[in-house]
């Protein structure tokens, strides 16, 4: 089955349905598997490629294929010498970087709310001194004990973690800030709190979809007070960072292979 966004899955939703099929076709067409043998030296002859194994064996073929994987793999030092052995045959390698990473925080504020989750946000990313939009992208997106998950974050951190790292290696790179806009009730910002009598966390729940544990986590001192007694300009300044809270890149931590699902980089 498809989704919307053009992803397609067996309908066991299991990968080993997808390894499965291709190994099937592979010995339909009589192609054989040497498994578990470490390619240590790829040579090019002009006439061919040969390739020599851990073990002394060696593979002649006229056409290569390599699949190597990325360091995100578990086995990411032979991943790199992979990348070596590339170079020197003149394949231009782009340095890797990890993808499809959380989004972590310093000192996260908000780890007590871990497990809560959004549908439908949008995360964007602003340039400090411009104001400008860098980026945006819309999905559902998971509160963790360190940050942000889910797929809005892990589809969104390639692009993080680039910036982040032209950050970190060329110490040049301009500040940017990470707002998350979570699906809103708009008429909350226009609502008149004046002679409410319920507390403010009652109030916006009221008036909000949000879940109550969000909304009296974000009302902090004034959660359990009047919405009557709380000043308006107040209100205004919690309902925006309940629906849009922000981080600063320098809060944002650089995120490594040992927590990717995937690489940015690698083969040009």
């Amino acid at each position: 089955y498809s989704q919307d966004d053009g992803r397609i899955f067996p309908s066991s939703n299991k990968s080993i349905s997808v390894r499965n099929a291709l190994v099937k076709k592979c010995e339909l067409n009589s192609w054989t598997f040497s498994l578990n043998t470490r390619i240590v030296k790829i040579e090019n002859n002009n006439t061919g490629w040969l390739l020599k194994s851990d073990d002394g064996g060696c593979f002649i073929a006229k056409n290569l294929v390599i699949s190597a994987g990325s360091p995100a793999w578990k086995y990411y030092n032979y991943s790199n010498q992979i990348f070596n052995d590339l170079k020197n045959l003149g394949v231009k390698i782009v340095n890797p970087l990890p993808a499809l990473t959380p989004i972590n925080i310093k000192n996260f504020n908000m780890k007590s709310l871990s497990g809560i989750s959004f549908e439908n946000a949008s995360l964007s990313l602003i340039n400090s001194d411009t104001k400008k939009s860098i980026y945006k992208n819309s999905g559902d997106i998971l509160i963790t004990e360190t940050g942000f998950s889910g797929p809005l974050a892990l589809n969104s951190s390639w692009f993080i973690n680039k910036l982040k790292s032209e950050c970190f290696l060329k110490q040049e790179c301009k500040d940017f800030e990470l707002i998350i806009e979570l699906k809103e009730d708009s008429f909350l910002h226009e609502f008149d709190f004046h002679g409410v009598n319920l507390s403010l966390s009652n109030a916006v729940k009221n008036y909000s979809s949000l879940p109550e544990r969000y909304i009296r986590f974000i009302c902090g001192d004034f959660s359990d007070q009047k919405a009557s007694s709380v000043p308006l300009k107040k209100i205004h300044t919690i309902i925006n960072n309940m629906y849009k809270p922000s981080y600063s890149s320098s809060l944002i931590n650089n995120s490594s292979f040992e927590n990717a699902m995937s690489a940015l980089g690698g083969v040009s």
